[in-house]
C-alpha cells in the first residue's frame, strides 16, 4: 500500500502531461527561408536585407559584426542583430556565431562563406538561429579581382514564444 501512495500521483502527473498541447510541452519555433543581398560591407560589418518565406513571411534585415574576414579560417561574430518584419517585428541579437569560408579561391572566382549565429530575443531568454550562405560575386577587372555584389540564402529560426507574444 505504501508503494501505491507515490505511484498514483506520478501516473496522474504523467497523464496530465500527455493531455497538454504539443506547444506547451516544447516550443520548437518557426523556421523561415531567407534570401537577400548584402547592401553594405566593411572589413568587419555586413548589412543584409531580403525576404523571408515560411510560417512567418515578411521582410528581414541583419547587421553582422565580425572580426576581419579570413579566406582561410572562421572568424567570430562579435555583435549585430537580425530583425524580421512579419506579423509583428521580432529582433534577435547575436550572442555567438562565426563567419566561415566554404571555399578558398586562388583565382578570381566567387567567394562563399557560412554565416551562422545564435540569437537572443527579448522575451524571457528564448533563442533562435540565423544560418545563411554568403556569396561574394567577383570578376576580373584588368589586373584586379573586384567584388561587385553579394547575396545570401539560408534560414532564420524564431522561437515560437517570440512570434506569438
Amino acid at each position: 500500500m505504501q508503494t501505491l501512495r507515490w505511484i498514483f500521483p506520478a501516473l496522474a502527473a504523467f497523464a496530465a502531461l500527455l493531455l497538454l498541447p504539443g506547444a506547451a510541452i516544447a516550443a520548437p519555433g518557426y523556421t523561415d527561408h531567407v534570401k537577400g543581398i548584402e547592401y553594405s560591407a566593411t572589413a568587419t560589418v555586413g548589412k543584409f536585407s531580403g525576404t523571408a518565406t515560411g510560417p512567418l513571411p515578411g521582410a528581414w534585415n541583419a547587421t553582422v559584426i565580425h572580426d576581419q574576414l579570413n579566406p582561410a579560417a572562421a572568424v567570430p561574430i562579435t555583435g549585430g542583430s537580425v530583425t524580421l518584419y512579419s506579423r509583428r517585428t521580432l529582433t534577435g541579437t547575436f550572442i555567438t556565431g562565426t563567419v566561415s569560408p566554404i571555399n578558398t579561391p586562388t583565382t578570381c572566382v566567387n567567394e562563399r562563406f557560412n554565416v551562422t549565429g545564435k540569437l537572443a530575443f527579448n522575451d524571457g531568454g528564448t533563442t533562435g538561429t540565423f544560418s545563411v550562405v554568403l556569396t561574394h560575386f567577383r570578376a576580373q577587372l584588368r589586373s584586379s579581382c573586384v567584388t561587385y555584389g553579394a547575396a545570401v540564402a539560408g534560414t532564420l529560426t524564431i522561437p515560437s514564444r517570440s512570434a506569438i507574444a
